[in-house]
């Protein structure tokens, strides 16, 4: 097991602690932008530049739940955008549904050469798994974070249905219509294989769905294309100067749901642009 699949796995177990412990707590809340954050501190803590890179978009325009990742292959890097999104109290995830998100996604990653992602992150106290995926054994804690991809829930679950006023809307899918069948320990695919084969066969193996087949498509980046580009800075938290910066708080309010479950629902995240606009890249390399 690599060193970058061992991380990857701590930090999907810690995930799945943190929502645990918030949601067991009165008053108590968490967002996706702080797990984001969490994981984008502990990565850059527990590894070196040689194994995982960490880049910071210098647009500051952008979205704190939209990632970049890379994979290095024998040949390049494969391209995968990624969109954060947390389980609701009510084993869901309602945040899905805003406005075109999931499509300026997918376009994001075909203007590019690339697949998208949806990274969950997750709590389920009714979720008990214990069993391997692609000969690793896992257990309900390693979902903490899990990978399912943008083209599968575009298919299954985005505007398939119709509001009274004829708006096309989400049918929202439950923490238990994606695990354990269709999404994924977002560490699994780091632990297998490290040429542009073996990882095209894993991913196509991993997410069975027709459009996977495109991944024989994706263009392959070299290093030069990701390191050396003035949109991005490299992350290094030694030299970072510390400054007062504006705090965001979400606003929280809460909603009957008619079975008497409430959900929280953050409501000043509800801007209307849904344009695809990564903060983060994380570029992870071959292990030796």
């Amino acid at each position: 097991m690599t060193e970058q699949c061992k991380l990857l796995r701590e930090l999907s177990q810690d995930t799945w602690k943190r929502i645990q412990f918030s949601r067991s707590r009165y008053g108590l809340k968490i967002y996706e932008v702080t797990i984001t954050q969490n994981l984008i501190y502990e990565i850059n803590r527990n590894t070196s530049n040689s194994m995982i890179s960490i880049f910071e978009a210098t647009n500051e325009k952008t979205n704190g739940n939209d990632i970049e990742l890379f994979i290095q292959t024998e040949n390049g890097y494969l391209f995968f955008p990624v969109q954060s999104k947390i389980v609701y109290k009510g084993q869901d995830y309602p945040k899905m549904e805003h406005g075109n998100q999931i499509i300026d996604l997918i376009d994001y990653a075909s203007t590019k050469g690339g697949m998208p992602f949806y990274l969950l992150y997750n709590y389920s106290a009714e979720f008990l798994f214990n069993s391997s995926i692609n000969g690793i054994s896992c257990s309900s804690l390693d979902f903490g974070c899990s990978l399912i991809d943008a083209d599968y829930l575009m298919s299954n679950f985005a505007f398939k249905r119709t509001d009274k006023n004829g708006n096309k809307k989400w049918e929202i899918p439950s923490f238990f219509d994606l695990h354990p069948n269709r999404a994924i320990p977002w560490f699994i695919p780091f632990c297998l294989g490290n040429n542009e084969r073996d990882k095209t066969k894993i991913f196509k193996e991993l997410f069975p769905n027709p459009s996977v087949e495109k991944l024989s498509d994706l263009k392959v980046y070299s290093t030069s294309e990701i390191e050396e580009n003035k949109d991005w800075i490299p992350i290094d938290t030694k030299k970072v100067e510390y400054k007062e910066e504006e705090i965001f708080v979400p606003i929280v309010s809460t909603v009957e749901i008619t079975e008497g479950i409430t959900r929280e629902i953050a409501t000043n995240d509800d801007h209307k642009d849904t344009k695809f606009l990564p903060k983060f890249r994380l570029v992870f390399k071959n292990e030796d």
